[in-house]
């Protein structure tokens, strides 16, 4: 009938533009927003509702606006968004986690979320969902919230004052692996650049117990765990030290050096970047097995691995760190510095940039030895 092709419409076009960015710029300059808004502004009032169509509508700007800066603008162009905002209480599910779906696809908008998100105060309807009895509400508000917790966003303050921490590592063991994954992104995203206070209330609250078991976890839990521990190691690599014996974190780094995944290797290759920047520990990383592994990654395929690798190296060979002339000598007479002049040679800029960095530290250390 009329009204099931009216309603099922904005479905269907929502499915086709939304991994398509090009299909979602046509769809912005057609005027599609402006039309799926006036759907939404007719069925905003719960009398004679279609609820139907509200659900789908939303899902079109939802998946239009998923990743063109443009369609975003446009939606708030059309003052739609207290509308919006009110559905995250709605009575119906569907329409709830359709809404939620837009807010989400617009926190990807460093500009909306201090602006116009911030204003429309979106952080407590969707602290609130987080509690939702629907599981996919719930995993829908906690993408959003990874967003709300950068440290550039206004709304990151109210959602720690009002507990968020707390919440989220609540969440970081539930049964569910999309809300332990999606939390647990959102608490690397929350202590990523952070004050040492904050890291500190955040390990307190989730526990390294918890985060040696997500660790442990699905391979993509065990990858946001891991960049949770290089944003809480980056200046502040004592604090993992004060709660973890260093033979057992250790032989986690090991572990996860060995993985025959690619992002594993790279979030660990970042954790020992951020240890080795500290001069407390740069001898704990010298005297282990590590240092065998992270040798056989800078010839390794992937470029980032080998970048990050000269980084670990560079902070090993700072050259105004005590005891750089004795770390030196052992990651020459290991082949180390053979492998780094070889590197300034690298197809990859960035690479043989940071190879050249580090082959002329050592230079210099050498030099300046008497």
């Amino acid at each position: 009938s009329e009204l099931i092709i009216k309603n099922e419409s904005p479905m269907v076009l929502a499915c086709l533009i939304e991994k398509n960015d090009h299909l979602q710029m046509l769809a912005t300059d057609s005027n599609v927003i402006g039309i799926i808004t006036s759907f939404i502004q007719s069925n905003k009032k719960y009398k004679n509702q279609n609820q139907r169509l509200l659900e789908t509508s939303l899902l079109t700007l939802a998946s239009i606006s998923a990743q063109k800066k443009s369609s975003r603008t446009e939606i708030i162009k059309q003052n739609i968004l207290p509308t919006i905002v009110n559905f995250l209480t709605h009575r119906n599910p569907r329409i709830r986690a359709s809404a939620c779906k837009v807010i989400r696809s617009l926190s990807r908008c460093v500009k909306q979320l201090k602006t116009t998100l911030h204003e429309e105060n979106v952080v407590e309807p969707l602290f609130e969902l987080l509690d939702d009895d629907i599981l996919e509400i719930q995993a829908i508000s906690l993408c959003t919230m990874c967003n709300i917790v950068l440290d550039f966003c206004p709304m990151k303050k109210f959602a720690i004052s009002n507990g968020i921490i707390n919440k989220l590592s609540n969440l970081c063991v539930s049964e569910h692996p999309v809300l332990r994954l999606n939390s647990t992104w959102a608490l690397k995203n929350l202590i990523y650049v952070a004050s040492t206070e904050i890291k500190q209330t955040v390990i307190d609250s989730l526990s390294f117990e918890t985060l040696w078991s997500l660790l442990d976890d699905e391979i993509e839990i065990q990858v946001q765990s891991l960049t949770f521990l290089r944003n809480i190691t980056y200046r502040d690599a004592s604090l993992v030290f004060q709660h973890i014996e260093t033979d057992k974190l250790l032989q986690m780094i090991e572990k996860k050096l060995s993985s025959t995944y690619l992002e594993i290797i790279r979030q660990t290759l970042f954790v020992i970047c951020n240890i080795s920047a500290n001069e407390n520990y740069k001898n704990i990383i010298m005297s282990t097995k590590i240092l065998t592994l992270i040798k056989d990654l800078l010839i390794h395929e992937d470029e980032q691995i080998r970048s990050t690798g000269v980084w670990c190296v560079i902070n090993l060979t700072w050259v105004t760190d005590e005891g750089v002339k004795e770390r030196a000598n052992t990651l020459n007479d290991m082949g180390f510095i053979e492998i780094i002049k070889n590197m300034t040679d690298d197809s990859n800029k960035q690479v043989s940039q940071r190879a050249e960095t580090c082959y002329n530290n050592y230079k210099n250390i050498i030099n300046n030895t008497k």
